[in-house]
């Protein structure tokens, strides 16, 4: 998980991947690792050795998500505790001045208890298909990060403002869409699935 702070970095438009040579003979030894990996019932690892793994979301299931998200309800995110902002913001990879910053605009919404002020919140962020390097972009009052997403469930926190709005944006696609997904404090919600360079408003209900 790289961060990108306060200024968006511009997305390359594209990339380019060259194929290594293949030595000869190589296929027939791909073949016995992967009778020897199915006869130990080694499913999981020959999903991770194998180059290509991607996402195959079907068009039934990609319709269900898009009808959801045009009815989606603001997201509850759980704010981030006061004993527990130093460690929020250790997730956030901010410089000095970035963190110290942050540091004071959430301690004075604290103080004051202005629902309108900059607040912190958890997100937390998965792949829910196979893992192939989807990477998405979030950002939210003026902060903003990649995520590289893993079937792992990953916590960051993010600054919410007045706004009450996070953007997701598709970065890279691994293969068959970017799909996301984000617990909140009412359980999962599965996003449409993206392409690199569509983005998403998502409400915020804090």
């Amino acid at each position: 998980m790289a961060g990108k702070h306060l200024e968006p970095v511009p997305q390359s438009s594209s990339t380019t991947i060259i194929a290594p040579r293949v030595k000869k003979g190589l296929p027939k030894f791909r073949l016995a690792i992967i009778a020897a990996l199915l006869v130990l019932g080694g499913g999981s690892l020959l999903t991770a050795w194998w180059p290509g793994s991607s996402d195959h979301v079907s068009n039934a299931t990609r319709n269900e998500l898009q009808k959801s998200f045009a009815t989606l309800a603001p997201l509850q995110l759980e704010p981030v505790a006061p004993q527990d902002m130093e460690r929020a913001l250790d997730t956030m990879h901010l410089d000095t001045p970035q963190r110290a910053q942050l540091r004071a605009a959430v301690t004075s919404s604290l103080a004051t208890h202005q629902t309108d002020q900059t607040r912190l919140v958890w997100v937390e962020v998965w792949d829910f298909a196979s893992e192939d390097g989807d990477v998405v972009h979030l950002a939210s009052a003026g902060f903003s990060i990649d995520c590289n997403l893993l079937n792992a469930h990953q916590r960051i926190a993010i600054p919410v403002d007045a706004t009450h709005r996070l953007t997701v944006t598709g970065a890279v696609d691994g293969g068959g869409g970017i799909t996301l997904g984000i617990h909140t404090s009412t359980g999962p919600v599965l996003l449409p699935v993206l392409a690199p360079g569509q983005t998403l408003q998502l409400p915020l209900g804090i």
